[in-house]
C-alpha cells in the first residue's frame, strides 16, 4: 500500500471502529481522571492501550511501517504505565506491577528506544515519590514495597535489554548473510530478483491508466548484467585467492562509479547485476560504460603480480508487462552477444534496441 494514499479513516467500518475505540477510550480516560475515579480512568488507559496495539499491528501489516508505529503503542504503554502509578499511589498491589512495564516496551520498541522509555518511566515514578505535590498527596506505600519495585524494575530493564540486544545483534547477522553476498559484498541473488520485482510493479501501478505521453514523466528502469572476461585464466594463473581478490576489488570499482540509488548484486560465479533505479536506456548507456572503463583501468596487485581485466555487458530498460524473468534474460542475452563480439564492450538487448528503433 502507498503510504501517500493512506486514509486511516478510508475503509471498512472496522478500520473506522478501532479508530473511533482508540478515541473514545482516551477521551474517557482523561474525563475520569479529573473526576478522581482512578479505577475508571485507569481501565480505560488500559483499553486506549490495546485499542491503539491494534492499530499498531493492522498498520504493521497493510503498510509495513512498524518501524513508525511501533513507537505509538510504545508512548500508549508508557502513558499507561504512568498514569497507573500517578492514579495508585495508595495501593501496593497495583504499583508492584509497575516493574513489568519493562518488557512491554523493549518487545515493542527495541533496545535503543526501549531504554529511553524505561528510564524515563522509572524517572517517573522516582519524581512521584520525592515530589508528592505531583501526585497531589503523599502516597500511602511502605518504602519496602517502594524499594522492592526499584530493584525489580531495574532488573527487569536490565535483563530485557540484554536478550533484547543479543537478539537483535543475532537478526542482523542473519540479515548480513540474507542480503549480502559473503566473499564480496555486493548484495545476494535473491536480494536483487526481489528488488526488480518490486520496482516493477511500482512501475506498473504508477502507469496504469496513463496514456504513452505521460508514462514519459515517470522513468523506468535499467539493469545492466556484466560477466569478468576469461575469468578462468585468473583463476589458473594466479590462483584462487587471486580470483576472490579480483571479484572483491572489482565490486569496490563499481560500487565508486555507480550511484548511491543504484545497486550491486552478484549474480553468480564471476556474473554481476546493476539495477539502476528511474534510468533511461540513454543514462544507463553512459553509466555502464563508466562501469566497464573503471573495470578496464583497474589494476589488482597480487604477491607483486599485476592482474588487469575487463568485462562484458548487456544492457536492457525495462518497458511495460515485461517480467523479471524476461528481463533478465534479454540483458544475459545481450552480455552473451558482447562476448561474442570481441568482449569488453556494451550491448543493448534486441527489446530495446527496437524501442529506440520505433
Amino acid at each position: 500500500m502507498n503510504k501517500e494514499n493512506f486514509n486511516p479513516l478510508k475503509g471498512d467500518w472496522i478500520r473506522i471502529a478501532i479508530y473511533s475505540g482508540s478515541i473514545a477510550s482516551a477521551f474517557f480516560a482523561s474525563y475520569y481522571i479529573s473526576q478522581g475515579s482512578r479505577f475508571l480512568s485507569v481501565l480505560h488507559l488500559y483499553l486506549f492501550s490495546l485499542v491503539t496495539l491494534i492499530i499498531a499491528l493492522f498498520l504493521k501489516r497493510s503498510m509495513g511501517k512498524w518501524e513508525h508505529m511501533k513507537h505509538i503503542v510504545a508512548i500508549a504503554i508508557w502513558l499507561s504505565a504512568a498514569f497507573n502509578y500517578l492514579t495508585n499511589t495508595d495501593s501496593p498491589e497495583q504499583i508492584v506491577w509497575f516493574a513489568t512495564y519493562p518488557i512491554f516496551l523493549f518487545i515493542i520498541s527495541g533496545f535503543s528506544a526501549g531504554w529511553k522509555y524505561t528510564g524515563s518511566l522509572m524517572l517517573v515514578y522516582i519524581l512521584g515519590y520525592k515530589f508528592p505535590f505531583i501526585l497531589g498527596h503523599e502516597p500511602d506505600i511502605p518504602g519496602s514495597t517502594i524499594l522492592h519495585t526499584v530493584v525489580s524494575f531495574f532488573l527487569t530493564a536490565t535483563l530485557t535489554g540484554f536478550y533484547q540486544y543479543k537478539g537483535e545483534k543475532y537478526q542482523k547477522v542473519l540479515e548480513q548473510s540474507a542480503f549480502y553476498d559473503n566473499l564480496t559484498g555486493a548484495m545476494t541473488r535473491e536480494w536483487m530478483y526481489e528488488r526488480i520485482l518490486e520496482e516493477i510493479h511500482i512501475l506498473e501501478r504508477k502507469w496504469s491508466g496513463r496514456n504513452t505521453t505521460t508514462n514519459n514523466l515517470v522513468p523506468p528502469f535499467s539493469i545492466v548484467l556484466f560477466d569478468l572476461d576469461h575469468f578462468k585464466k585468473i583463476n589458473d594463473n594466479f590462483g584462487h585467492n587471486a580470483g576472490d581478490l579480483v571479484l572483491k576489488e572489482i565490486v569496490k570499482t563499481v560500487v565508486n562509479t555507480i550511484r548511491s540509488s543504484d545497486h550491486i548484486a552478484r549474480w553468480g560465479g564471476e556474473e554481476f547485476i546493476v539495477f539502476f533505479r528511474e534510468t533511461t536506456i540513454e543514462m544507463a548507456h553512459k553509466i555502464t560504460e563508466n562501469i566497464r572503463n573503471a573495470i578496464e583501468n583497474v589494476q589488482i596487485t597480487h604477491y607483486h603480480q599485476i592482474i588487469k581485466c575487463s568485462a562484458s555487458f548487456g544492457l536492457v530498460e525495462y518497458q511495460k508487462n515485461h517480467s523479471a524473468t524476461s528481463l533478465i534474460r534479454y540483458a544475459d542475452e545481450a552480455m552473451y552477444e558482447a562476448k561474442n563480439r570481441g568482449r569488453n564492450r556494451i550491448v543493448l538487448a534486441k527489446s530495446t534496441v527496437k524501442k529506440q528503433n520505433k
